[in-house]
């Protein structure tokens, strides 16, 4: 059962991670559409569906078959269909161990079909406890190794920041909370600081800028994310968004630079241009 659990909440964790990991197309100006967004956050409720059942599932539950006197345990030979199957297919197949070191201190050692293997540890009072945190470890260890197309964090303490602070994104784009929006751009800077490799981080660290009225702090944030990932394409756009409506972002037309100033209008269209 325990192992079923785990499984479950890899799953959940993998594609949670996935969709996290990947810019999102975002409406940059989301402030003048707060309305939009809170009907979006109430129809665009997230939830996990695992994969359908191939049927194996249900053919190893079935009753044992009879092979003259002998009856047959159908969930034998449902695996030793599975495994050729898989094979032929070209799917691999992670199988984990949860076992416990010391007095509170949980491990999950999973191995995959291709020979790569992976460990997380966890400290917690029970082994069912550690399993959410542990499953999000490991999923993290996957992407860093089978993903290298997305903007993977390497640390885990990067890791934890960006996604509290994606949290707290969410929540000021759907509530306009703008407590949680400061929060986000706390998260995001601090992720960018244990991880600065990490662009992503830092194309969302402009995003909450931008919103939070600082685009010329904004474009500082799209400018070193595409420096770490040159191919960064959303961060390319963003920047050259944030450049052509500099002053749009501004909370009042007064708190706007002046033509004179190195942010002028002439240099950031010229630098938009370059971009696209």
């Amino acid at each position: 059962r325990l192992g079923e659990i785990t499984a479950n909440h890899l799953q959940l964790a993998l594609t949670s991670l996935h969709r996290d990991l990947q810019p999102q197309d975002i409406d940059l100006l989301r402030t003048q559409e707060s309305a939009k967004a809170q009907e979006y956050g109430k129809e665009k409720s997230i939830s996990f569906v695992p994969p359908a059942d191939s049927g194996l599932g249900a053919f190893a539950a079935s009753q044992p078959l009879e092979i003259g006197p002998l009856k047959v345990p159908v969930s034998s030979i449902a695996g030793l269909i599975q495994t050729p199957i898989r094979r032929l297919l070209g799917v691999r197949v992670i199988d984990g161990t949860l076992y416990k070191e010391g007095e509170s201190r949980y491990s999950l050692l999973a191995g995959s079909s291709d020979g790569t293997s992976w460990k997380v540890s966890q400290e917690a009072k029970t082994g069912s406890e550690s399993i959410g945190r542990l499953s999000d470890l490991l999923a993290l260890q996957i992407m860093q190794t089978d993903a290298p197309a997305l903007k993977v964090p390497r640390t885990v303490i990067a890791f934890d920041a960006f996604r509290q602070g994606l949290a707290a994104w969410r929540t000021f784009s759907y509530q306009e909370d703008w407590d949680k929006l400061t929060k986000a751009i706390i998260r995001f800077r601090y992720s960018t600081e244990q991880d600065p490799e990490f662009a992503l981080a830092r194309y969302y660290l402009g995003v909450a800028l931008l919103n939070d009225h600082q685009p010329g702090a904004a474009a500082e944030a799209f400018r070193s994310a595409i420096k770490v990932d040159t191919g960064f394409v959303s961060g390319k756009l963003a920047l050259a968004t944030t450049l052509v409506f500099f002053d749009s972002y501004y909370a009042s037309p007064a708190a706007a630079t002046s033509p004179n100033s190195p942010d002028s209008t002439k240099n950031r269209f010229k630098e938009a241009q370059q971009l696209l």
